[in-house]
């Protein structure tokens, strides 16, 4: 995976988590950090990490892991465009119906973003509750 000032390539998601710790993940073609086109899924295994150190001190550590292709996980394709420009569009509609309150969502959503990202199952709850909290300031506002 590459990607220079957030164009290029990387993964999202973690899926399908096996007991040796492997888990399925989707390999995206990015813009804006945004996933555009699915270029399929891979079975993601953790390889060995090696530190680098001088006597007493680690400087630093690196993992290798080892992606074997699968066929394209369409679920896991269709959950992340749902969530991302969903995200986009509770993000647009924020700024129009709740000028006063988006201090406090623009977090929320960050968060949701990196919830996502892991797979984390909070980030429903938490989407959820961002377009409650837009719907009900829409609501009110009209």
């Amino acid at each position: 995976m590459y990607s220079f000032m957030g164009i290029g390539t990387t993964l999202y998601g973690k899926r399908h988590i096996e007991s040796d710790g492997s888990y399925v993940a989707t390999k995206w073609f990015i813009l804006l950090l945004l996933p555009i086109i699915p270029l399929g899924s891979y079975r993601v295994i953790r390889g060995e990490t090696k530190s680098t150190f001088i006597p007493g001190v680690i400087i630093g550590a690196s993992t290798q892991y080892h992606l074997a292709k699968i066929p394209t996980a369409w679920s896991q394709v269709m959950a992340t465009y749902a969530f991302v420009w969903g995200l986009i569009i509770l993000t647009v509609l924020e700024f129009i119906y709740l000028q006063n309150v988006y201090v406090l969502l623009i977090p929320a959503m960050y968060l949701l973003y990196l919830l996502f990202k892991q797979d984390q199952k909070m980030w429903k709850i938490l989407f959820f509750v961002c377009v409650l909290v837009v719907a009900v300031a829409y609501l009110i506002g009209r």
